[in-house]
């Protein structure tokens, strides 16, 4: 994971920047209070997502998803697993397949509310909707992004 000073280090060259092409008469070497807080507190922000090639907890894979991510564990078995996020959604009555939800949308007034929820994509090729996470996956510091 990259540190925070690397962040901070990232965002002070923009600012650095930012104050060259903003103040032709500035120094060089000033920078307020502000600027550093800035610098520090973007670096902070950033340097909790998790990145590329990098593993994090189960909270930054989370946060990941809720970025339009995908993510997986190393430490799954199967081959191909991973998670998204099916966001939330009106269904109309028309688009049920199922029985039950068609009922329920026809007595909504044609449509439903659909919540979003985790959905796995098993490595048998199946989907899971409203995937669950165990003990192990919720404490395990071994979630990636899946990128394809």
């Amino acid at each position: 994971m990259v540190n925070l000073d690397e962040m901070a280090e990232k965002y002070l060259v923009a600012v650095e920047k930012s104050k060259r092409e903003n103040d032709p008469e500035w120094d060089g070497t000033t920078f307020t209070r502000g600027d550093m807080e800035t610098c520090f507190v973007c670096g902070a922000t950033d340097s909790e997502l998790l990145q590329e090639g990098e593993t994090g907890t189960f909270g930054q894979a989370v946060a990941a998803l809720k970025r339009g991510f995908k993510v997986a564990r190393q430490g799954w078995n199967g081959k191909g697993m991973w998670l998204w996020l099916k966001p939330e959604a009106m269904v109309k009555s028309e688009w049920c397949h199922d029985p039950a939800l068609k009922e329920i949308a026809d007595n909504n007034g044609g449509e439903i509310y659909a919540g979003g929820c985790i959905c796995l994509k098993t490595a048998q090729n199946t989907i899971q909707s409203g995937w669950n996470p165990s003990q192990q996956d919720v404490l395990a510091n071994d979630w990636v992004l899946v990128v394809k």
